[in-house]
């Protein structure tokens, strides 16, 4: 891009913002579309809450529990409590699978900005930057979920994957310019 005319820098660039943001924002809607976020039924968490609540109230009127309503009110804390950790489990697994799939797409558009024979030139940088934003996006995404410590190997696999695309992509580049000579600091071209 560095000999291009400047009149179509401006173009190229927004064409290729326009690709990367449009390409990474259909993956992430596309990955949350078919692959939902795991729910608690609301309706089910809504008549254990009831309960909980017509319990309290019940032992505010009585001035206490009778041994009955103490074994009720505790099974509907103990059921509260586990579909809490039945979701919290759930959000676990889904943020992992969701985040890796997020990393497949993006080394995928990332690998295919590399092709040599990708041309507008606009197409090839607009997929790289789409990978690079869904790489960062699903590490975001997983370290903001929260959850156990494994919600990091999502973001240390995107960043290896952006060290390894940005890698290929100078070697590449530096063999490109060095008009296809054998310098001895590139890797030979791909059979």
């Amino acid at each position: 891009m560095a000999g291009q005319n400047p009149k179509l820098r401006a173009p190229h660039l927004i064409i290729s913002l326009a690709i990367g943001l449009a390409l990474a924002a259909l993956v992430g809607v596309g990955v949350r579309t078919a692959y939902p976020a795991p729910r608690v039924s609301e309706v089910e968490m809504q008549k254990l809450t009831d309960q909980q609540t017509a319990l309290d109230k019940a032992r505010a009127v009585a001035g206490g529990m009778s041994a009955s309503h103490q074994a009720i009110y505790k099974r509907v804390e103990g059921e509260i409590a586990a579909q809490k950790r039945a979701l919290t489990a759930g959000r676990t697994t889904w943020t992992l699978v969701s985040g890796f799939i997020l990393v497949v797409f993006g080394a995928l558009f990332m690998g295919g900005s590399l092709l040599r024979s990708l041309r507008p030139l606009a197409l090839s940088d607009g997929l790289l930057l789409g990978g690079l934003v869904t790489l960062l996006y699903a590490g975001a995404s997983s370290l903001l979920q929260g959850g156990s410590n494994v919600r990091y190997t999502v973001p240390a696999v995107a960043l290896a994957a952006i060290g390894a695309m940005g890698y290929l992509k100078s070697v590449r580049s530096r063999a490109a310019e060095d008009g296809g000579r054998d310098t001895g600091d590139s890797m030979p071209p791909a059979a």
